[in-house]
């Protein structure tokens, strides 16, 4: 029937095992998440470092994030049905939009503390220089606890090659969102511990604020990146141009094979198509105008299967609906 909704074949393949997936992924990285939380808080244990402890909470609030994308992903595998269509697939896309909010969040507090640091170091160094100033007061790191820390950022690292490799595969927005997350935390580990270092070997106080406010900007920039293109998604935006420019081509090329039907029109008449994107698939609406009258029902289905499968073979996991007007 022309005007309904395709995706079929090795695309149903697709949509039915990616989600399914990304389950599994997600159970494997709250795990490795549970890890890190773990090696961090014996970390902070064996160290009673304020850094440590800083990174520490830091690991809590990671877990609980890593397991509440784990119902996002389990609610949007749920199949469509009347009420919603077009599946779930947005679910996680408003976990993104609020772990960004939560990254905003963090960078701002981040970038309070780093100024009340900051300050209190240009106060440490007026003393320093008038002679007033205490001893360095290097942080207390056992060597277990560097070593667990060091264990920390590796299964970071570990963590976020999965979550980079799967959310490819499976196109899961959440895990994205997530690893761009974790890399920013394997970026604040590696600081902390070189403020650890740097305040046991020298007395330099101002580093640590130096770095966070470095940290504090890239989770701005993270953050507005992810918010806009969750946005752009919950507000049914066009997909990017490029994808755009692949669908034209694919429709261009039957109407181009079936000049004698668009005739009447001039080229870029012959059909619109509108997209959007539905979370984890793309959504093709193409219109076309067939302007000679008498044309048989068969033949106008020949042309509605060629741009359905030249699209499904493209977009593997889109949704197309073409509709004929005569």
């Amino acid at each position: 029937m022309f005007g309904c909704a395709k995706n079929h074949g090795m695309s149903c393949c697709l949509h039915e095992e990616a989600p399914v997936l990304t389950a599994k992924v997600g159970w494997l990285v709250a795990f490795i998440a549970f890890c890190v939380m773990a090696a961090r808080m014996g970390a902070y244990w064996v160290s009673d470092s304020l850094v440590l402890e800083a990174v520490f909470f830091d690991a809590i609030k990671d877990f609980s994030v890593s397991v509440f994308n784990i119902f996002a992903i389990k609610w949007s595998m749920r199949p469509p049905d009347r009420k919603y269509p077009f599946g779930y697939g947005k679910i996680e896309t408003l976990v993104s939009l609020a772990q960004a909010v939560l990254l905003f969040a963090i960078g701002g507090l981040l970038l309070y503390k780093s100024a009340g640091v900051l300050m209190q170091a240009v106060g440490l160094i007026q003393r320093a220089v008038e002679g007033d100033g205490p001893e360095g007061s290097p942080v207390d790191m056992d060597t277990i606890g560097l070593q667990l820390f060091v264990l920390s950022l590796f299964l970071l690292i570990i963590l976020v090659a999965v979550q980079t490799f799967f959310s490819k595969k499976t196109k899961s927005v959440a895990l994205w969102v997530d690893a761009v997350h974790y890399k920013a935390d394997i970026l604040t580990g590696f600081i902390a511990l070189f403020c650890i270092i740097a305040s046991r070997q020298a007395a330099l106080p101002w580093i640590e604020g130096v770095f966070s406010l470095i940290i504090a900007f890239y989770f701005f920039k993270t953050s507005i990146f992810v918010i806009s293109s969750s946005l752009r998604c919950l507000l049914d935006a066009s997909l990017q141009e490029e994808t755009l420019k692949t669908a034209r081509s694919i429709v261009l090329d039957v109407v181009n094979n079936e000049k004698d039907l668009f005739e009447a029109n001039e080229q870029k008449e012959c059909f619109s198509l509108v997209t959007k994107s539905l979370g984890r698939n793309e959504f093709f609406l193409v219109n076309l105008n067939i302007e000679r009258a008498g044309v048989s029902l068969e033949r106008t289905a020949g042309i509605v299967e060629k741009i359905e499968k030249g699209l499904l073979h493209a977009f593997p996991s889109g949704y197309v609906v073409v509709t004929p007007k005569f």
